[in-house]
């Protein structure tokens, strides 16, 4: 299994289920099961509440989940979810907006989701809407986005993080695998 750092609120915002698209600037091969890392430092203090407030305001977690991404309750240096990573796409301009592969773009306000022309996503539709996500990425053209599935929240697991893709070591895998 691998994992993937991110800072806080984006780990715990990843293991409630609202934030499901994660912004890089690289793509990867890897598909399955992914750990999510919350790493030792926070965003910036003013952009943690206001990340935390959007999501609130928007309905996107419930009094449990909330706690969760409550500043003084968040993990700091330790796994706190297992998702599986099903797809890594481009971020294209709109006027790229179509053609065979899979790709997020802009359109008409909307940021959408294309899956391949011969390969729907795994619930059969083609299109998705994921504007709602725009408040917790970078979804500048020619970064990618990951997109999370299945997503189980944890017990968190302490653990030094890194940056990148990284297996995970074998006894923190051991610990998840209990608690999933």
């Amino acid at each position: 299994m691998k994992f993937l750092t991110s800072r806080q609120p984006h780990a715990s915002l990843i293991a409630t289920g609202v934030q499901t698209i994660v912004t890089r600037y690289a793509p990867t091969g890897y598909r399955g099961p992914l750990a999510i890392h919350a790493g030792a430092k926070v965003e910036h203090h003013g952009k943690f509440y206001m990340l935390a407030r959007k999501a609130r305001t928007a309905g996107a977690v419930n009094a449990e989940q909330e706690s969760m991404i409550r500043y003084k309750d968040v993990p700091f240096g330790a796994v706190v979810a297992v998702c599986d990573l099903m797809d890594v796409v481009p971020i294209v301009a709109g006027h790229e907006c179509s053609g065979y592969r899979a790709h997020l773009c802009e359109s008409s306000g909307s940021w959408l989701l294309h899956s391949s022309l011969d390969a729907p996503w795994p619930d059969g539709e083609t299109e998705h809407d994921v504007t709602d996500q725009l408040p917790y990425g970078d979804f500048t053209v020619d970064r990618f986005a990951w997109i999370l599935d299945n997503v189980r929240p944890i017990e968190p697991v302490p653990m030094k993080g890194t940056q990148g893709l990284r297996d995970l070591p074998a006894d923190i895998a051991e610990q998840i695998e209990v608690l999933s």
